[in-house]
C-alpha cells in the first residue's frame, strides 16, 4: 500500500493508531461460567458483611478463655451451615467445625488436636504458643456491606469469579468484546484444510490473527480468503467495517503490481495516514481511516503478508488498540529485563522486535531466525524484545524492553 510517503518511526505510527482508536462504550451482561478473562464494568460491592458472622476458622472446641486449662462438658456438636442450639457458659464447650458460626458466649476456638473427650467431657493441652490464639474470624473483618470489592475495568480472573459469587453476583456487567475483522488476500493462499499446489502457500496469517484476537479480548471476524482484485477486496472491506470496531486486511500491502489494498480503500473513501514505519519486521504496515456524517471512523490496518510479520505487528501495534476499545490501561507496556546472550544485526536503521525465549532466571535468549518469512520461529519464541533505531549490538547483560507472547 505504499504512496510515496515518509517513512514514519514506530512510536509515532503507534500514537496515530490510538488516536483513531475508540473506546468501546456498550456493555453486556454476561454469567459466571462465561465471564473469564472479560472486562467487568461496573463496581461489585459486598451485599452483606464478609464474613457473615463470626465463624471457626479451625476443627475444635468453643469455649469461654477462662476455661481453658479445664476439663468441661460437652454440650453439642456443630457442623458448618448450622447454628447452636446452646450457649457456651463456664464449664461447658460445643465442638465446632471449621467455617461454622460461633456459638453464644464462645470467646475461643481450640483445636481439636490439642483436647481429650471421654464420656461427654473434653479436656485439654494447649501448647504455650498457642495460648492465644483465638482461631475465629470476626463478622465483617473482611469486608464491610456497602463495600466495594472489585473495581470496573478488572480483568476478571478464576479468583475473581469467586470473589463475585460469594457476593451472589451470578450476571455481571461487561465491556463488550470489540470486534476485528480479519481480510486475508492473495491468489496464491489457501485454506489449512486444502490440498496446495505447488505454488500454493496455507493461509496461517489469518488463523494466528483469530487467536491473538481472541487471547487479546476482542472477537474475530473472519471474511475468508479474497483475490488479489480491487473490486473484490473493497467489497470485502465494506462488507466488514460496517459491522467491526477495527478490520485487519493481510497481504496486499507493499509495492507490487499485485498489491491491491492501496486502491481499493481509495475507491472506499478511506484515507491513508501512513504507508511506511521504520519498524522490523513490518516496514509497509498501513493506516486507513474513514468517517461518515456523524463522525463515526472505519479504520483498517494493512498488515504485510508474513506470518511473523503479522505476528509481531498484532502484538506492538494491534493489541493496544484492543486494550484501549476495552478501556485497559496496559496499552504498549513492556517488561524489562535483560539479555542472556549477545546480539548482533548488519543494520539499524529500523526499530526492531526479535523473537527471544525466556530463561530461568528471567532473561530472555535472542533466538537466530532467517527474517519475517521464518514464522516457524513463533513455535519456539515465547517474547519478542526491542533493539532500538541505530544500535548494532547489545552485549549479554544489556537491558531490553521485551514482551511475552
Amino acid at each position: 500500500m505504499e504512496t510515496g510517503r515518509p517513512m514514519i518511526s514506530f512510536s509515532k505510527a503507534l500514537e496515530t493508531v490510538l488516536e483513531n482508536i475508540n473506546g468501546v462504550s456498550v456493555f453486556e451482561e454476561v454469567t459466571l461460567e462465561n465471564c473469564t478473562g472479560r472486562i467487568l464494568a461496573e463496581n461489585i460491592s459486598a451485599d452483606r458483611d464478609i464474613p457473615p458472622f463470626d465463624r471457626s476458622a479451625v476443627d475444635g472446641y468453643a469455649i469461654r478463655i477462662e476455661d481453658a486449662g479445664k476439663t468441661l462438658r460437652l454440650l453439642e456438636v456443630l457442623p458448618a451451615g448450622s447454628k447452636a442450639k446452646y450457649s457456651v457458659v463456664s464449664g461447658t464447650c460445643i465442638r465446632i467445625m471449621t467455617g461454622a458460626p460461633m456459638p453464644q458466649g464462645a470467646e475461643q476456638v481450640v483445636m481439636v488436636e490439642y483436647s481429650r473427650e471421654s464420656g461427654g467431657y473434653v479436656s485439654f493441652d494447649i501448647p504455650e504458643k498457642d495460648k492465644r490464639s483465638l482461631n475465629f474470624s470476626i463478622r465483617g473483618e473482611d469486608m464491610k456491606k456497602g463495600d466495594i470489592a472489585v473495581l470496573s475495568g478488572t480483568v476478571i480472573t478464576p479468583g475473581i469469579i469467586a470473589t463475585l459469587a460469594s457476593l451472589g453476583k451470578y450476571r455481571v456487567k461487561v465491556i463488550k468484546r470489540p470486534r476485528i475483522g480479519i481480510i486475508a488476500t492473495g491468489d496464491e493462499i489457501v485454506e489449512p484444510w486444502e490440498t496446495p499446489l505447488e505454488e500454493n502457500i496455507r493461509n496461517a496469517n489469518a488463523w494466528e490473527l483469530i487467536a491473538q484476537i481472541n487471547r487479546a479480548g476482542g472477537e474475530p471476524v473472519y471474511s475468508g480468503i479474497v483475490k488479489d482484485d480491487a473490486d473484490q477486496i473493497k467489497n470485502a472491506i465494506e462488507a466488514v467495517s460496517g459491522i467491526c470496531d477495527m478490520v485487519l486486511i493481510t497481504g496486499g500491502v507493499s509495492m507490487g503490481d499485485y498489491d491491491l489494498g492501496a486502491k481499493a480503500l481509495s475507491d472506499a473513501g478511506f484515507e491513508i495516514k501512513f504507508d511506511s514505519v521504520a519498524v522490523k519486521p513490518g516496514k509497509p504496515v498501513t493506516l486507513a481511516v474513514r468517517k461518515d456524517e456523524k463522525g463515526k471512523k472505519d479504520v483498517v490496518l494493512g498488515l504485510p503478508g508474513n506470518p511473523f510479520s503479522v505476528f509481531v505487528m498484532f502484538e506492538v501495534m494491534v493489541r493496544p488498540c484492543i486494550e484501549k476499545m476495552l478501556g485497559m490501561k496496559t496499552a504498549g507496556a513492556d517488561m524489562t529485563t535483560v539479555l542472556c546472550d549477545d546480539f548482533k544485526r548488519r543494520k539499524g536503521e529500523r526499530e526492531e522486535w526479535v523473537p527471544a525465549k525466556r530463561q530461568s532466571d528471567g532473561s530472555v535468549l535472542p533466538l537466530k531466525y532467517h527474517g519475517s518469512g521464518h514464522f516457524h520461529i513463533l513455535s519456539e519464541a515465547d517474547s519478542i524484545f526491542r533493539v532500538d533505531t541505530g544500535v548494532l549490538s547489545l552485549k549479554k547483560g544489556d537491558k531490553v524492553s521485551v514482551r511475552y507472547i
